[in-house]
């Protein structure tokens, strides 16, 4: 995998400088309308084309960062990229694919949070239309990434004013074309396996969303997508809801309480998985994602009810396994300390 990710952006950090902290949003956005812009930047993707084209696939994000708000730009303007790294994928590389990814392709236009967040997902909606509509012009090896806000996340459900009233997309019929197109379709759902720093209660603890994780899996096999990504900003921590999430790709209707002792046997001596499995519904039924949805978009709690004390002392009893059935990417008692820090900020 590689990903063409900042298009249009150009960093402002000296030469020699870490980039440095995500918020601290160190690039500038340029307009392709004004001369020699898109070939400033179009420099820059199609050097990570040529760096990594031995990559099975790349993806072209519509912004964030980048798009251009200038009014005028589109998502013509867009496609422009995404023509364009397809062509130099298809001399570099004829096997792999492009995936034009529409994740804020409501950036290509005026600003969309200049009349709130459910303008920017509507505008969401009508761009990957768009870009739908264009795919079978499209070099043969585009395929589509969608970000399916409105199938899953609590932002896009309460723009809405709620998930009754958030509409569905993609819909079964917009796969459809895609599909007729001759074209494929993965899923991008960004956060439901992990969090980024702008929602600070949740950075940087130990996740459990597998009710989440199972029902817009579900959805999406509903819709008619088969490829999903899932996303890690601290891989090391969320090796619960990686693992949860690899087992419900292959099988979207096991269920929660086995994922967990399946993965509790994993990380635990046998005689304290029952324990582990106690603290992680704990985590599960106390998750912030949870916490974030309107109340017509919160699923059923898993049906073990865990005390916040108890979880706090079973998590400190639990002995780590010395020798993991399987691998892992971080020790088991190094996992488990994290966890203990986890449930002292959640609670």
């Amino acid at each position: 995998l590689g990903d063409v990710y900042k298009r249009q952006v150009v960093s402002t950090v000296p030469k020699n400088e870490e980039p440095g902290h995500q918020l601290q949003n160190r690039a500038v956005e340029l307009c392709a309308q004004v001369p020699g812009n898109f070939e400033k930047t179009i420099t820059i993707l199609e050097w990570y084309l040529q760096t990594y084209k031995e990559a099975d696939f790349f993806e072209e994000f519509a912004a964030d960062w980048g798009g251009c708000r200038c009014g005028v730009c589109g998502v013509p303007d867009f496609l422009r990229y995404v023509r364009v790294l397809a062509e130099k994928l298809n001399e570099l590389n004829p096997s792999a694919e492009l995936y034009a990814n529409t994740w804020c392709i409501s950036y290509w236009g005026k600003d969309p949070l200049a009349e709130g967040w459910k303008t920017m997902y509507e505008r969401e909606v009508s761009g990957s239309r768009e870009v739908i509509k264009a795919l079978p012009d499209m070099p043969d090896n585009t395929h589509l990434a969608l970000p399916c806000h409105h199938l899953y996340r609590p932002l896009a459900f309460t723009s809405y004013d709620g998930k009754a009233n958030t509409p569905t997309f993609p819909t079964q019929e917009d796969i459809i074309n895609v599909h007729r197109a001759g074209r494929k379709v993965l899923a991008w759902p960004h956060f439901v396996m992990d969090d980024d720093a702008y929602r600070p209660l949740s950075w940087g603890i130990v996740h459990s969303e597998l009710r989440y994780i199972q029902q817009l899996l579900r959805t999406l096999r509903l819709m008619g997508i088969d490829s999903v990504i899932g996303n890690l900003y601290l891989p090391l921590l969320q090796i619960s809801n990686t693992y949860a999430y690899g087992r419900l790709l292959d099988n979207p209707d096991a269920d929660p309480i086995d994922l967990i002792r399946d993965f509790a046997k994993l990380v635990v001596v046998r005689d304290d998985v029952d324990k582990l499995v106690e603290v992680m519904v704990w985590v599960e039924n106390n998750s912030y994602w949870e916490e974030q949805m309107p109340e017509d978009s919160r699923l059923p709690k898993l049906s073990v009810t865990v005390s916040t004390q108890r979880a706090r002392k079973l998590a400190g009893e639990v002995r780590p396994s010395a020798k993991p059935a399987m691998p892992l990417p971080v020790s088991s008692q190094q996992w488990r300390e994290a966890l203990q820090i986890s449930i002292e900020k959640m609670s």
